[in-house]
């Protein structure tokens, strides 16, 4: 009986990050041992990178945000590359302005939520969740 699950290890070919114990993880030492057992393939958040969508929204709006542009966006860009160190998969697929609101989409809500708390403690802001 199979259980339909990949072999393991995998490798992801775009960004490294390595599939061991079905957690995909960065910063593991690449032994020769190691190497010749991986497969190479494309992580799911390699996947949904490519295909611009994710499972979390964020929008910002109001003359703040517009005014702010740059340091909310670095702050978001901070925060998905603490998030993406201990776990790969969660990371920024797009921030596109659109005229003084900006849209944040991520390839999960656990990220989205860690944004928008982090945004909030930044700048004194007030979300809404839908």
């Amino acid at each position: 009986m199979t259980t339909g699950r990949r072999s393991e290890p995998r490798a992801c070919e775009q960004c490294g990050a390595l599939l061991q114990r079905r957690v995909w993880r960065t910063g593991v030492p690449m032994t020769r041992t190691l190497l010749d057992r991986i497969t190479w393939d494309v992580c799911p958040a390699c996947r949904q990178a490519e295909r611009e969508m994710g499972q979390g929204r964020i929008v910002l709006e109001g003359t703040f945000v517009g005014a702010n542009m740059t340091p909310l966006r670095a702050r978001i860009r901070n925060v998905a590359a603490r998030a993406a160190l201990g776990q790969p998969e969660r990371r920024v697929v797009t921030i596109t302005r659109c005229g003084d609101a900006l849209e944040v989409i991520t390839t999960s809500q656990k990220l989205a939520h860690r944004i928008v708390r982090e945004l909030e403690k930044a700048f004194r802001g007030r979300a809404t969740y839908a």
